[in-house]
């Protein structure tokens, strides 16, 4: 049986258990604690919220219920923001991307959403595909997206994923990964499975993700401006990638 911290993580809150209570993480959006509140209500699963605590009081919770928390539909699929993120002054000098409200997340992205936010990397909009659909995260700018490229290829490529997880539509402003599969079909248990990996090992290594990224870009951003602007995405690829494997040679991973 699952327990109700996992069921919530895997839905996409960044929630821990301390002392016997389950608790919203740093980077949690302000609305979170109310929206979980409701949802809980909603579920009929009585819980207590006080001093960022919540105690789960219902003395039994069954799979059904703990489904219906995985798969709590979402109020929308929009990430926000402004054209000012895609900008190379706010990828290079930027830690953090914004803190997204979990609910307006689908559970097949959401903690890969959030995660990719918390580790600096910012996107605009998403949809797990509902198992119908191809699942796509889109990324805020050619800057996050190449980026992700990146560490993609770093450090998740050695995961075993269900789908492969490409970019596509670089003529577009704001470039897509989506989950490629093979028979045109999708299950969105496998989507899961696939962005929550993702999102474990950026959840792991966000502030260092963070730090890496303003450490590689930030110092030369002005001279560099210009530069980057010019490049296609290959080139934009290859440059960042470069950088990365002078500093990996220099003081190591992540």
């Amino acid at each position: 049986m699952t327990n109700i911290q996992t069921a919530l993580k895997m839905r996409g809150f960044f929630i821990s258990k301390e002392n016997g209570y389950l608790k919203l993480g740093k980077g949690s959006h302000s609305r979170d604690e109310v929206e979980l509140k409701e949802m809980l209500e909603k579920l009929n699963i009585q819980a207590t919220f006080s001093d960022n605590k919540i105690m789960i009081t219902s003395e039994h919770i069954d799979n059904q219920k703990y489904e219906k928390i995985l798969w709590y539909p979402a109020k929308n699929h929009e990430a926000g923001g402004n054209g000012g993120w895609r900008s190379w002054k706010y990828f290079s000098k930027g830690m953090y991307g914004p803190k997204i409200r979990t609910i307006s997340l689908e559970t097949g992205v959401a903690l890969f959403v959030k995660a990719l936010s918390a580790a600096g990397v910012r996107t605009i909009s998403s949809c797990d595909g509902h198992g119908k659909k191809t699942p796509v995260v889109t990324f805020f700018g050619h800057y996050n997206a190449c980026w992700f490229m990146v560490l993609k290829q770093h450090f998740i490529q050695d995961m075993k994923l269900n789908y492969d997880w490409k970019l596509m539509k670089w003529n577009n402003v704001d470039p897509d990964l989506i989950a490629e599969s093979q028979t045109g079909k999708w299950e969105l248990q496998l989507v899961l499975k696939d962005t929550h990996q993702m999102a474990e090992f950026l959840l792991k290594n966000g502030k260092g993700i963070s730090e890496l990224k303003r450490e590689l870009f930030e110092a030369n951003r002005n001279s560099t401006r210009k530069l980057v602007k010019e490049m296609n995405k290959e080139e934009l690829i290859s440059w960042m990638e470069q950088k990365l494997l002078e500093r990996i040679r220099v003081k190591g991973g992540l």
